[in-house]
């Protein structure tokens, strides 16, 4: 099945053949898809030159917190839950934002730019800088691997906490920043905390007016975690395929387009999100990865 949805989502539409590809190859990945049915993918989209090339949607379930929904007939306008895709969408915003002179100095202290945990401050921890942070290098005892009942699990914790940020910076040193990768929920909710700070206002605001991180628009959702308020940033986004492949097309281009007219303008081409051209390679978003090809 090589047809694309006719939605008006500001994806250009164009043939397998108009942008090199092979029509009878992307055929073969239906035949391909359904050897593994229990293999719960929800959707394969394939962009190639900033156009939109292939989609085809599946009937699947996914987690809603740790509990597994019922079957879900996917489409180009259901969202995902995209789990720890958020955390890359947060990194970008620290990108545009320090394009925009509007993001502290990364190596410099994360706790000194949070005043009101002055009381937190240590020695040890306030070698973390931002750069650690982007890099999960910060040093933290932290464990998210544990199952999510165990009480060792911080990743729960942080959900929990009635000041997450707080939760996250008196957690105890292990190692010193820069020495070893730790995966942390944590380390992403004080960056998008810095950011919402840095740019006065929150993340999902700041993506809309940059219309770079498509992630965070019309495609995309911001749950509310158990307490209320919205912490998407440590991993709990939701978006529909077509978005996560615009946001996968900035990774890509390795730069924000700002010149793009607004959903609807006469100047936008239908289904175009970018200039076509700006995007010389493809991108294939299967099961929530986004990988170059």
């Amino acid at each position: 099945m090589l047809a694309c949805s006719t939605l008006d989502d500001g994806w250009v539409v164009a043939a397998p053949a108009e942008v090199g590809f092979d029509a009878e190859s992307l055929s073969g990945l239906d035949a391909f898809l359904k050897q593994w049915p229990k293999r719960n993918v929800h959707a394969v989209v394939i962009v190639r030159r900033g156009k939109l090339v292939f989609e085809r949607y599946f009937a699947g379930r996914e987690r809603r917190w740790m509990e597994w929904s019922a079957p879900v007939q996917f489409s180009a306008e259901t969202k995902h839950d995209i789990r720890s895709i958020s955390k890359s969408v947060t990194s970008l915003l620290i990108g545009l934002a320090i394009s925009e002179g509007q993001f502290p100095p990364l190596d410099s202290p994360v706790i000194d730019y949070f005043p009101e945990y002055a009381d937190l401050r240590t020695t040890r921890n306030a070698r973390i800088t931002f750069r650690h942070l982007l890099t999960m290098s910060h040093g933290l005892r932290w464990d998210e691997a544990r199952g999510w009942n165990s009480q060792a699990n911080n990743e729960r914790h942080l959900l929990e906490a009635k000041d997450p940020y707080r939760y996250v910076l008196q957690q105890r040193m292990a190692l010193p920043p820069g020495v070893s990768f730790n995966y942390s929920g944590g380390a992403t909710s004080l960056l998008a905390a810095a950011l919402a700070k840095s740019v006065g206002q929150r993340i999902d605001a700041f993506a809309r007016e940059n219309r770079s991180a498509s992630l965070m628009s019309s495609g995309s959702a911001l749950p509310a975690v158990p307490n209320s308020r919205p912490l998407p940033d440590c991993g709990y986004g939701r978006a529909t395929s077509p978005s996560l492949a615009n946001s996968s097309r900035m990774m890509d281009a390795g730069t924000a387009d700002r010149s793009c007219p607004p959903r609807g303008s006469p100047s936008r081409p239908s289904r175009g999100l970018t200039p076509e051209g700006t995007w010389p390679s493809t991108m294939v978003i299967t099961g929530g990865l986004a990988v170059p090809c």
